[in-house]
């Protein structure tokens, strides 16, 4: 999972976990409400449908008994399922498939190559460093490395290019009682991890590197 903030563009959190669907949907649905409601788009393709039926409600956890549903979800174009086998009466969700998969790669290459774009995520830029075009022009991980958290950024990328941009405050209240928390990193809290992530790619004034190795084939 990616957080990205869309008024800055940065990357302000990432999760890679192991987690069950359910759960991991759980994790989604805090981290989204922590992140002033963020909008949520998980991908349908595999373990995908589970999640949804955590974040719309439709299955309890043990765990989180009446959790309510997750108001703020992606929802596809009213034509886009157009393009795919079969359609959802809600459209919720991302569907990843040979015609639309070229869509979400070519997306977040826009994003890294034109901005604007800031990651300050050690883990994620070396993914993006190691995502590229293998022989027959297919984009994905070179040997050995892993996309996780490229793919979770293009999904981000797409609720940032489709989904409103209203206003909201998170209700999440820290553990000690204090306020609840925007999800912003204050200044000191940025400089912090301006020096503690010291791999930082920005789309713009980066980016040439970033389609050099994006477009190269793979040896």
């Amino acid at each position: 999972a990616v957080v990205l903030d869309r008024k800055t563009k940065v990357v302000v959190a990432t999760c890679q976990s192991r987690l069950d669907p359910h759960r991991f949907a759980y994790g989604c649905w805090l981290l989204g409400w922590w992140y002033n409601l963020a909008w949520l788009n998980p991908e349908l393709n595999n373990n995908g449908v589970a999640m949804l039926g955590v974040l719309r409600g439709t299955v309890e956890l043990a765990n989180a008994p009446g959790l309510e549903p997750y108001p703020a979800l992606y929802s596809r174009e009213r034509d886009f399922d157009r393009y795919v086998e079969a359609e959802d009466p809600d459209k919720l969700g991302w569907k990843t498939t040979s015609i639309t998969r070229p869509k979400l790669i070519e997306d977040l290459y826009t994003r890294l190559v034109d901005g604007p774009f800031i990651c300050y995520d050690e883990k994620l830029v070396s993914e993006l460093k190691t995502f590229r075009r293998d022989k027959r022009g297919k984009p994905g991980h070179t040997s050995g490395q892993h996309d996780d958290l490229v793919f979770g950024l293009a999904l981000a990328v797409q609720a940032d290019l489709a989904c409103p941009t209203n206003s909201r405050v998170s209700i999440l209240p820290d553990q000690a009682g204090a306020p609840a928390r925007s999800g912003q990193p204050d200044d000191d809290e940025e400089d912090e991890n301006r020096l503690l992530n010291p791999s930082v790619l920005e789309g713009g004034a980066e980016g040439d590197e970033w389609e050099e190795r994006f477009n190269k084939d793979e040896g």
